[in-house]
């Protein structure tokens, strides 16, 4: 995703978040769950060079990073009312699996990076029909990356915890009064740090709440 694209979301979420309260939602607790396609962003080239090093032959790996699987994620959240609500949950994303090759030996390199944390979100309402609203959001990832990878009998494995900001969008439609579909857009900026490369994690979900 572009900066151009980002820029638009993150503009999106903030005029959602300013404009939300025009709505209506009752106040009270509400919990659920959302399943999903997972991006990680971490580039294959510091899993490369850690890789090499650790074998003492720089340069020696060269590989790449599938970046797509598996995400789910659980929530609760509290409606203020006018539009408004606090969320926190955990995300897991999944695991990107790395794999390459070493020219000192032609030997394939293999390896794996998850990704998950805990999030705490402002989320602004908006209500476009009776049963229909959309929603913007921002707030914080507690963050945890961690890489392994070996080659030619080398093992390496590290772990950043970070906190990191995220925004997203999304749609969410009452099925009755207190069950609700929801599906979302989200992302969560620049996990990890120089030892497990730095990227940014996606979520593409749908999934249900319901209102205790």
């Amino acid at each position: 995703m572009n900066l151009k694209t980002q820029k638009l979301l993150l503009a999106s979420s903030l005029f959602i978040v300013a404009g939300a309260a025009s709505a209506t939602d009752p106040a009270g607790y509400y919990g659920g769950i959302s399943i999903g396609r997972s991006n990680i962003g971490p580039e294959s080239g510091v899993l490369d060079s850690n890789l090499s090093a650790a074998q003492s032959l720089p340069g020696d790996v060269s590989g790449s990073i599938d970046r797509k699987d598996t995400g789910y994620k659980l929530r609760l959240g509290y409606d203020l009312g006018n539009g408004l609500a606090v969320e926190g949950g955990y995300i897991d994303f999944g695991k990107a699996n790395y794999s390459g090759t070493s020219a000192s030996t032609s030997n394939a390199a293999s390896g794996s990076i998850k990704a998950q944390g805990v999030n705490v979100d402002l989320i602004g309402k908006l209500p476009l029909a009776q049963n229909v609203s959309v929603f913007g959001k921002a707030g914080l990832l507690f963050s945890s990356l961690k890489t392994e990878a070996s080659v030619n009998g080398v093992s390496i494995s590290d772990t950043a915890h970070r906190v990191v900001p995220g925004i997203g969008v999304g749609v969410d439609y009452s099925l009755t009064r207190t069950v609700a579909l929801r599906t979302e857009y989200e992302r969560y900026y620049r996990l990890g740090n120089d030892s497990t490369g730095k990227g940014d994690a996606d979520l593409i979900s749908v999934g249900a709440n319901v209102r205790f």
